[in-house]
């Protein structure tokens, strides 16, 4: 069973299109998503990988849309020692996330 290392942790989504590790990988340790808001400046779509291992489906966005996730026992998580990434395509992203790290 995997535990919390720490308390929760915060970061922020501003990225065009591409894919951005919004947390770095560390070696032995889960990334575990708990929430997130993103918001598309144009029409796009979004997905959470851990590595390259797709956590979501493809999200298609209209221009300005949206969409805010939370849940206390996490989303999903990133194997140990893999980054949490985060790919777009065509547009800007913004929002924010809040993730724990767990051995």
């Amino acid at each position: 069973m995997s535990r919390a290392i720490g308390p929760l942790k915060f970061g922020v989504i501003s990225q065009g299109a591409g894919t951005t590790a919004i947390v770095a990988a560390i070696t032995g340790v889960k990334i575990r998503l708990v929430s997130y808001t993103l918001v598309c400046t144009g029409a796009a779509t979004a997905l959470f990988e851990s590595g390259t291992t797709n956590l979501t489906g493809t999200m298609s966005f209209a221009a300005n849309g949206g969409v805010t996730a939370y849940c206390p026992d996490g989303l999903f998580e990133a194997a140990a020692g893999e980054a949490l990434n985060l790919t777009t395509a065509t547009s800007a992203v913004e929002g924010h996330f809040t993730y724990r790290e767990l051995r």
